[in-house]
């Protein structure tokens, strides 16, 4: 299996923001504006080719819409205790 390109503390911490409210809207917004390119990317980087996913995301959170999400949630705390 591959390597992941993050530390298991990052994705802890990834997972975690995954799970909070503000993940999950901010991951219905990903696959509402871009499904299938999510969903092909995803694929890959079950394969080991995180390049794909990589771009996928970048490109999502290049967007107005998601620009202004994240920084609502830069306001906010997304559920940390």
């Amino acid at each position: 299996m591959p390597e992941l390109p993050i530390s298991p503390k990052e994705m802890a911490e990834l997972m975690r923001f995954a799970r909070s409210d503000a993940g999950r809207q901010l991951f219905a917004m990903l696959q509402k504006n871009n499904g299938a390119a999510l969903h092909t990317a995803m694929n890959q980087a079950n394969a080991g080719d995180y390049e794909s996913l990589k771009r996928t995301v970048q490109d999502f959170l290049a967007t107005p819409e998601t620009k202004a999400m994240i920084e609502k949630l830069g306001r906010s705390d997304y559920g940390r205790p």
